[in-house]
């Protein structure tokens, strides 16, 4: 059953609440969550920018604290939902929200059960005759197969395994029989109109210490993964390879190669306090998988 929920009345309509009423044949329960409802794209003011960003996670809880009213303990599907994205294809394609997308992720990940996603731009655009942009919902996949911010945004979800050991608003750390992950996120809500003012942008960017004590000592190898507007970015890929005559096959698929998060890796002995740099630049995700090596005899 969908439920078109509001946070302002913190309730769903009279016709909804009445089929409410019939718990025993509801499976499921499903709902949808956009930021972009909740701000004018034309204010110049941040404040309600600010305003939005906890938008998904508090229509969720305020959804099941609905719910728990009524006494009913479904299963919640977050069907369609999206975070600040800009309202026009320049904007949404130029304000890059890669951490914005894993962290909403993460924060309602034990509350719902599944998260929902258009397959691609075409089919998201397909019901309206002009193809203007859809806010409602994001998609994994550009029109030609290239991968979109949510695509790699979710890969780092999956990705992350293991037991939470220290988690705070922009960073998450785990530990796993094989050694450590952590995740670091420049997330920053602003309006996406000023995604195009490099002067501004380079003012949100973050050069951050990290120290981490306890770790089991011994020899590590280190895999570091970025991803920013200049490492995996769809867009800029084909801003830089545009041309008024068109792309064909092989450069669609040369943007959709380079299109990926970049990897570095290094080893690392820790035997004791952990320091290092790291530079992020608006919602940036750094993926660190710290990985415990082993001597090997060989015969």
């Amino acid at each position: 059953m969908y439920i078109p929920f509001s946070t302002e009345k913190e309730g769903t309509s009279v016709h909804h609440a009445y089929l409410l009423q019939d718990r025993g044949y509801i499976d499921f329960i499903s709902y949808s969550a956009n930021q972009n409802e909740a701000i004018d794209f034309e204010e110049s003011r941040n404040d309600r920018f600010l305003f939005a960003k906890d938008y998904i996670k508090d229509k969720t809880t305020k959804l099941k604290s609905y719910l728990k009213q009524l006494h009913i303990e479904k299963p919640l599907h977050l069907m369609t939902w999206n975070t600040l994205s800009g309202n026009t294809r320049y904007t949404n394609g130029t304000f890059f929200r890669g951490a914005l997308v894993l962290k909403n992720a993460l924060e309602i990940s034990k509350d719902v059960q599944s998260l929902g996603f258009w397959i691609n731009t075409e089919l998201h655009e397909v019901g309206d005759i002009h193809h203007r942009i859809q806010l409602e919902g994001m998609e994994l996949f550009h029109f030609f197969k290239g991968k979109r911010p949510a695509f790699h945004a979710m890969a780092f979800a999956e990705k992350l395994s293991g037991s939470i050991i220290a988690q705070g608003e922009d960073y998450i750390m785990t530990q796993y029989d094989g050694g450590y992950q952590l995740v670091l996120m420049n997330c920053t809500n602003i309006n996406p109109y000023f995604s195009i003012e490099d002067a501004f942008l380079k003012k949100l960017n973050k050069d951050i210490r990290i120290t981490i004590s306890n770790l089991e000592h011994g020899e590590y190898q280190v895999r570091k993964y970025i991803f920013d507007k200049d490492n995996g970015a769809l867009y800029k890929n084909w801003g830089n390879l545009s041309s008024i005559h068109g792309v064909d096959l092989e450069v669609t698929e040369y943007i959709n190669r380079l299109s990926h998060p970049s990897m570095q890796i290094f080893d690392e002995s820790i035997f004791g306090d952990w320091s290092f740099y790291s530079y992020l630049s608006i919602n940036a995700i750094h993926f660190f998988d710290i990985r415990k090596t082993y001597n090997k005899s060989f015969i």
